[in-house]
C-alpha cells in the first residue's frame, strides 16, 4: 500500500480575504522520501496568530504555488500513491482543492478526490475513545505521545509534522494487524 503523509501549514489573508498555503510537507512511505516547499505569496499579510504558530512572518520568498503543486503531483505518480494520510485529512485536503482550482491543477485535483482519505486524529480518536467519556480530539502530540509511549514531541514545521503523522499511522495500522491476528 503505497501512500504519502502530508502536513500543510496555512494563514489567512487580511489583504485578500482568505486562507492560503504556506507549507507542504510530506512523506512518502515507499521510498521514505521528505519534501517540504514553501510558497511564495506576492501582496500577502501573514495574520498574527499564523506568525506566531508557524514562526514565519514574511511570505516573500518560496516557490510559486504552481510549481509546488506540479511537483507534489509528479511526485504522487512516480510513488504511485493510492492513499494520502493527514492528521486533520479535511483542512489539509481541502486547503490543497482549493489551491488546485485556483491554479487550473485539474490532474492533480482529480487525483487527490480518487485517493483514500485517513485521517489520524479520527483514527486514534476511535482507538482510544471510551464510551461516556467527554470528547477530546487528539492533537497529533497526542496521537504520537500514545504512539510512541509518552516520548514528547513539539516540533512544529510540515515535513516533520508529516513524518510523525505516518509514525501514527503506521502504528495504528500494526496494532490492528496484531489485533486481528494478520
Amino acid at each position: 500500500m503505497s501512500y504519502v503523509s502530508i502536513d500543510t501549514e496555512s494563514f489567512y489573508c487580511s489583504v485578500c480575504a482568505r486562507r492560503h498555503l504556506l507549507a507542504l510537507g510530506c512523506v512518502f512511505n515507499c521510498t521514505q522520501q521528505r519534501y517540504v516547499w514553501y510558497v511564495a505569496r506576492q501582496n500577502c499579510v501573514i495574520d498574527k496568530t499564523s506568525q506566531k504558530i508557524h514562526g514565519i512572518a514574511n511570505c516573500q520568498f518560496g516557490f510559486d504555488i504552481s510549481h509546488v503543486l506540479q511537483s507534489f503531483d509528479l511526485l504522487l505518480e512516480q510513488n504511485c500513491v493510492t492513499r494520502l494520510v493527514a492528521h486533520d485529512v479535511c483542512s489539509d485536503l481541502s486547503l490543497l482543492l482549493h489551491e488546485c482550482g485556483i491554479c487550473d491543477q485539474k490532474n492533480l485535483l482529480s487525483k487527490l478526490c480518487r485517493m483514500e482519505h485517513i485521517c489520524t486524529k479520527l483514527e486514534t480518536f476511535k482507538k482510544s475513545h471510551r464510551p461516556g467519556s467527554s470528547v477530546k480530539w487528539p492533537s497529533l502530540h497526542d496521537a504520537y505521545c500514545t504512539a510512541e509511549g509518552l516520548v514528547p514531541y513539539y516540533a512544529h514545521d510540515p515535513v516533520t509534522d508529516a513524518e510523525v503523522c505516518a509514525f501514527v499511522f503506521e502504528y495504528l495500522t500494526n496494532r490492528d494487524k496484531k489485533k486481528h491476528g494478520s
